[in-house]
């Protein structure tokens, strides 16, 4: 079936039926059955909008003018068809051109016609279909074409009609599993129809369903090879189920068509990019970049690639190019930015982030992240404010508890940091870097108040089990709790796992002191007192 809107109206059949019956000659006393006549000429030659009305304005001087009851009926019929066929050729225009500044002028006239042959045809149900479409089109107007279908549907009888008012009707809903239940009865109606399946697999995907959108737009790709949209859902589908090895053969076999190569090499490359394939990435990039050096898109997944790959000169140079043909775009300026704090080059991580967050001004994420670089480079008092910032507006942000917890260790404020993290917890259980947190300063805080031994140990335990006892500064968080709660043989037992897993690391030396201190049956005690950096800094970079 084509295009729900697009179907032959039983109005036109109806009058081109008539038509076919002969009929005698008008006689030149008969004025309004010789405008009928003319009338009925200018319709079988109508081929513009301006000739329809051509057509009506002579039916309506037929009417006008005196005719029989049987031409009266046909002269309606004919200026009913009309108004339809108007009404169905600017639908046509209103579905492929919705950027144009004239669609809702265009949308308005339709409606204006479908009004008008709903005045003398109350049961044209092509009509009624056309209109709800039409409306639909609007989200302001949904309400009013579903009401039209609802009246519609228990009318109608032929499965292909039915298919296209539930698909309708389809769109109309707010909630995506209503729209999902129509879909289903439309293809209930005609297994099969190319409408429905794309509309189902579009509703699956939204709904975080790609493994149950995948059958229908494999269905949808053999039967439209050659369409680049349905073959690119089909590759994203296959992509978010992970299946990589079904999403990279649609893919190879696009790449073997010459003009959709560049499009493939594309869709490959964000695969690969999936696989953590690094060197395919760039190896399809190159090839796409040989021939359109001018595709910033390309160079900014080519620049993810290298970031991931932990080449950041490189992924630099790429995302300078971008920004120096297209500047401040905030999806560059966030990769530049994680790229700049991966070389701990945190205040111009900063300064490209204070450009997102501009941008983004609503973003909690954003916002959050900007704390944390400035975090990351000892500026904890000016990441609380961040936190903080994010909390008034949702106080119930875990991340954002999280981290101003983290900000509140690093100066010391023991109490702070646990009512932080205390609230955080109900909202992330099973946030392993929140659990060996909280248990840590419970078990290690200078402060007799405030230490927990036995809730510390708890705490640390789970976040063992969440990272299956290889993470060293968790297990030193357990040890810790052991040491708190008097048993030095079980911390000693985990502080010297932890100092064993912890070879390489930054903070191996303190992991060592730890254990030294067990061995003596000290516990652990702790307080950091970060020293703020000013900001911006004395000398700028």
């Amino acid at each position: 079936m084509n295009s729900i809107g697009v179907r032959c109206s039983s109005l036109i059949l109806f009058f081109a039926a008539t038509w076919m019956i002969p009929v005698a000659a008008a006689r030149a006393d008969d004025p309004g059955r010789q405008a009928l006549d003319r009338a009925t000429e200018l319709k079988l030659q109508a081929k513009t909008l301006g000739d329809l009305d051509q057509v009506i304005k002579k039916a309506e001087e037929a009417l006008a003018r005196g005719l029989s009851e049987d031409d009266q009926d046909f002269a309606r019929e004919l200026i009913a068809a009309s108004h339809f066929e108007k009404a169905q050729r600017l639908a046509a225009g209103l579905r492929t051109s919705r950027a144009s500044r004239r669609w809702r002028s265009v949308r308005r006239l339709a409606l204006q016609e479908l009004d008008e042959v709903l005045k003398s045809r109350k049961d044209f149900v092509d009509a009624e279909l056309l209109k709800a479409e039409v409306l639909a089109m609007d989200p302001n107007d949904a309400a009013e074409a579903r009401k039209l279908i609802d009246g519609a549907l228990p009318h109608i009888d032929d499965p292909t009609t039915r298919a296209a008012a539930l698909l309708i009707r389809a769109r109309t809903h707010q909630k995506r599993e209503d729209a999902l239940a129509d879909v289903q009865e439309a293809l209930k109606a005609v297994p099969g129809e190319n409408d429905a399946l794309r509309l189902r697999a579009q509703l699956l995907m939204q709904l975080g369903k790609p493994k149950e959108a995948i059958s229908d737009l494999k269905k949808l790709h053999q039967a439209e090879p050659e369409d680049l949209g349905v073959t690119a859902v089909l590759v994203e589908a296959l992509r978010q189920a992970k299946q990589y090895d079904e999403a990279l053969r649609v893919v190879n076999e696009l790449i073997e068509q010459p003009p959709a190569r560049i499009v493939g090499l594309r869709m490959r490359a964000e695969i690969h990019l999936d696989r953590e394939a690094y060197d395919d990435v760039i190896h399809d990039t190159n090839e796409i970049l040989e021939s359109n050096p001018g595709h910033l898109d390309t160079v900014l997944l080519r620049a993810r690639a290298y970031y991931l790959k932990k080449d950041y000169d490189k992924a630099l140079a790429d995302l300078d190019r971008i920004l120096a043909q297209a500047s401040d775009q905030p999806q560059v300026l966030l990769l530049r930015s994680a790229v700049y704090a991966a070389k701990e080059d945190y205040v111009r991580a900063i300064r490209d982030m204070e450009k997102v967050v501009e941008a983004n001004p609503d973003n909690a994420d954003l916002i959050i992240q900007l704390g944390y670089f400035h975090l990351a480079d000892d500026r904890p008092r000016k990441a609380i404010e961040y936190f903080s910032k994010v909390l008034k507006q949702d106080p119930d942000n875990e991340n954002a508890l999280r981290a101003r917890g983290d900000a509140y260790l690093s100066i010391g404020e023991h109490a702070r940091a646990i009512a932080d993290y205390n609230k955080a917890l109900p909202l992330a259980p099973d946030n392993d870097g929140l659990l060996n947190n909280l248990a840590w300063v419970l078990a290690t805080s200078k402060d007799d108040k405030l230490r927990d031994g036995k809730r510390a140990l708890e705490l640390a335990q789970k976040a063992c089990k969440l990272t299956d006892y290889k993470a060293p500064h968790i297990l030193s968080t357990l040890a810790a709790a052991y040491a708190e709660t008097g048993d030095f043989e079980a911390a000693r037992k985990w502080s010297q796992k932890a100092v064993e897993a912890g070879k390489g690391r930054d903070d191996l030396d303190q992991l060592k002191q730890e254990l030294e201190s067990y061995k003596n049956n000290k516990p652990w005690r702790e307080k950091q007192v970060t020293e703020e950096k000013p900001w911006p800094p004395a000398t700028p970079e």
